[in-house]
């Protein structure tokens, strides 16, 4: 193993839409890393190790048509590495992706043919450090991806809460107002019953005096059998009407519970209008840090 000349910290902070893709440290202490050599440290948050380690081999492999190595250990190694103006003519990379608490570290150190670091000052060399900035802003394109996808997969759901909201708002809506067409329609019936009842309690008086005064037992008999049905008639009105009124007090209930519910549920469908609005701002501005990265890749 090669001994340890320097370590330079590239740190990706991409906690929600950082302010800095990422930032420059230098630090002389890589144990922890478990690499003794001098190298490049690319560390960045909600990354996997898979994610990263298949970014950051793609990464290398563009730079050398050489196969690469892996040693038991997991470091991997790839000699022919080409960078445009830089002094060495070719290089050998010797990297390892690891996990971290936070997301995972790329580690990458460089060496010419005679096996010598290529330390500090060559981070100077535009060529170097704009791959390793594309390197960089590639780790942090994958991750905002994937907390694109979740964020606009958080939206759809609450969308879809929103809808079914919205839906059930609709439906208490219709119920009320159907409930109302009822009892409009219940009491247009029961101002005809109630005409028909004054029409035919007119009639039954005037029954009552045919009974009064026939002097004839079987016109007297047929009278009061006639009298009677008029008032059997009347009475099966006035069961209708009594029915008519019940179905207004059950229907004028049911019509209280639902403004109820409608109530609560206008309260829900706000929220979650709120929700949906705040998601969608979220969605917007990973969606615009995106196309940011997308032409930092450029």
């Amino acid at each position: 193993m090669r001994k340890l000349l320097f370590l330079l910290v590239l740190f990706f902070n991409l906690n929600a839409f950082a302010q800095e893709a990422y930032k420059v440290t230098t630090i002389s202490d890589s144990v922890k890393y478990g690499v003794l050599c001098p190298c490049y440290v690319i560390d960045v948050n909600d990354i996997s190790v898979d994610d990263m380690s298949k970014i950051g081999n793609d990464w290398v492999e563009d730079f050398s048509k050489m196969k690469e190595e892996t040693s038991e250990d997991g470091v991997n190694e790839l000699k022919g590495i080409v960078f445009e103006t830089l002094e060495n003519d070719s290089l050998t990379a010797s990297w390892k992706t690891i996990p971290s608490t936070t997301g995972a570290t790329f580690v990458i150190g460089f060496f010419d043919l005679k096996g010598n670091a290529i330390v500090n000052e060559h981070l100077k060399n535009v060529a170097l450090r704009k791959e390793l900035d594309k390197l960089g802003y590639t780790f942090y394109h994958e991750v905002l991806e994937q907390k694109l996808d979740k964020e606009e997969d958080k939206l759809k759901d609450l969308e879809k809460e929103l809808s079914k909201a919205q839906k059930d708002e609709e439906s208490i809506l219709k119920d009320i107002s159907s409930e109302k067409v009822d009892i409009q329609n219940h009491n247009e019936s029961i101002h005809v019953l109630e005409s028909e009842v004054s029409a035919i309690s007119g009639r039954i008086g005037n029954q009552k005096n045919v009974v009064a005064t026939s002097s004839e037992k079987d016109v007297k008999k047929e009278a009061e059998k006639v009298l009677k049905e008029m008032e059997k008639s009347r009475d099966d009105l006035f069961d209708e009407k009594e029915k008519l009124h019940k179905k207004i007090v059950e229907a004028e209930s049911e019509i209280r519970e639902m403004e109820f519910e409608l109530t609560t549920k206008k309260t829900e469908v706000e929220n979650f209008q709120k929700k949906v609005a705040s998601q969608r701002i979220v969605v917007d501005e990973l969606e615009d840090e995106l196309k940011t990265n997308k032409k930092r890749l450029k």
